[in-house]
């Protein structure tokens, strides 16, 4: 009888310590979504109101696209060095730290607009985006470590559908500021972040890295410094590259200085990754036939997936709604992101990962498609939200948990958080890729409409000389805008 008692007292203090484990892991998983929530949503948070800071500071098209592209770029290359130092030093303390320097930063860009001074927006912008970059790999590692092989693939797919929610939503957030509280004040698209930012660190004092460390590596301080210039200079010279007119440009000094340094420092990186203990990119996972698959596919993705970064200028520019009023349409895309992202971590459980990334790819190619052939064309509201629909289930299919959930089978635990860290730097520098190339074709194409226009006037005899010196006056204009 009293053995009976025994056996029953200890599995109800095992069941009330695996409830209480539960609610720990529950709190922990609910801390490292808001943080990559925040993280991700300064991706696009910018894009609606880009020309609008613009104004307010007085800077040029090129020039205010450093907005996003500082933002991406600097956090594609804090996204490894980060992740190599939370492996030695813990996830918990690591996040608590990169939360700290986000919402620090977050203020400093809220109220940048008092100084007048555009480039103290933009420092704050990349000190905002090292922050952001702590986020979302110790987030995936975390959650993919606590739940067990069965119910991973519903974890991870939390974190997807929270990163396809919080890239989507970015640009509609942006809107929904600007349009309720006035263009002028931009600010509060950044000081949003600081309560959120205040509630997790508040959270966070519960909770303890339970990570420990027996050797503590070394941190690959030249890999990371080497790997920094690196993303850098392609990504400088790729957004100087004029696409009307490549040949010339490549002799420009602000693209083939650049190139060049890319071409010498890619060897150099090889070799000192090659020798370190404790490389920032493990260059082994681009080795093994199947995690380097998966880090093509992460870049693939979100290269396609850029251009909801310039939706919102083409609803204004061809749809012709109100100044910052276009995000709206991404809302579309967080919606179906949000549905597809969980239903696609219950799908990987069941089924396969190939086949869920099949579908994905093939929704967002026919999102890409009308968009580029039909919406383009007829200027069509109806095609534009059929093709954001395709685009958000492809996304909520694709963008998160595929590439997580494999990544997590393949990597070898102890380098769980160093393998995320890489599969987010091949999202980011797709992105940033991307983005510089459509930054681009863009310039080019707002540079050579004032000239198209005059030849159009021209072909129908209208050949004055007033044209001739106005289209002249506007393209000066345009060129400084």
């Amino acid at each position: 009888m009293s053995n009976m008692l025994d056996m029953g007292s200890m599995n109800e203090n095992a069941s009330m310590k695996e409830m209480k484990n539960n609610k720990h892991i529950n709190l922990v998983v609910t801390i490292f979504l808001l943080g990559v929530f925040m993280g991700v949503i300064d991706t696009g948070i910018v894009s609606p109101v880009r020309e609008i800071i613009a104004s307010y500071f007085n800077v040029n098209f090129n020039t205010s696209i450093w907005l996003i592209t500082a933002y991406t770029i600097t956090y594609a290359i804090f996204l490894p060095i980060v992740g190599s130092i939370a492996d030695q030093y813990g996830k918990i303390k690591v996040f608590r730290i990169s939360i700290i320097i986000f919402g620090v930063s977050s203020l400093l860009c809220g109220i940048s607009g008092i100084f007048n001074v555009y480039w103290i927006l933009i420092i704050s912008r990349i000190f905002e985006a090292i922050g952001a970059g702590g986020m979302m790999p110790l987030a995936t590692a975390y959650i993919g470590e606590a739940f067990p092989m069965n119910k991973r693939g519903y974890a991870l797919g939390l974190v997807g559908a929270v990163y396809g929610v919080g890239t989507a939503i970015g640009p509609t957030l942006g809107s929904l500021i600007v349009n309720i509280f006035g263009l002028d004040k931009w600010g509060l698209i950044f000081l949003i972040n600081v309560p959120i930012s205040i509630v997790v660190l508040i959270l966070l004092m519960n909770v303890k890295d339970e990570s420990i460390i027996k050797f503590k590596k070394k941190i690959d301080v030249k890999g990371g410094i080497v790997l920094s210039l690196l993303i850098l200079s392609l990504m400088y010279s790729l957004t100087n590259l004029n696409f009307g007119n490549i040949l010339e440009s490549l002799i420009n000094i602000k693209v083939y200085p650049f190139f060049i340094i890319f071409i010498i420092l890619v060897p150099i990186f090889i070799k000192i990754e090659s020798n370190s203990n404790n490389p920032i990119l493990n260059l082994v996972y681009f080795k093994d036939r199947n995690i380097c698959t998966t880090l093509i596919l992460s870049f693939c993705i979100c290269f396609t997936m850029a251009d909801l970064i310039f939706i919102p200028q083409l609803a204004a520019n061809v749809l012709r709604l109100p100044a910052g009023s276009g995000g709206y349409f991404v809302t579309v895309v967080a919606i179906f992101s949000a549905l597809f992202a969980p239903l696609g971590g219950k799908l990987i459980d069941k089924f396969s990962v190939k086949n869920e990334l099949i579908i994905g790819f093939i929704s967002i190619i026919l999102g890409g498609v009308i968009l580029s052939f039909i919406t383009t064309k007829t200027c069509d509201v109806f095609s534009l939200i059929i093709a954001l629909i395709l685009t958000g289930i492809g996304n909520g299919l694709t963008m998160g948990t595929p590439i997580n959930y494999l990544m997590e089978c393949f990597v070898p635990k102890e380098n769980a958080t160093s393998g995320q860290a890489a599969a987010e730097l091949l999202r980011s520098i797709g992105t940033a890729l991307a983005s510089n190339l459509l930054i681009n074709f863009m310039s080019n194409a707002r540079n050579n409409i004032p000239h198209t226009i005059e030849q159009i006037l021209l072909n129908f005899n209208i050949n004055n000389k007033s044209i001739t010196y106005s289209f002249s006056h506007v393209s000066s204009s345009m060129a400084n805008k």
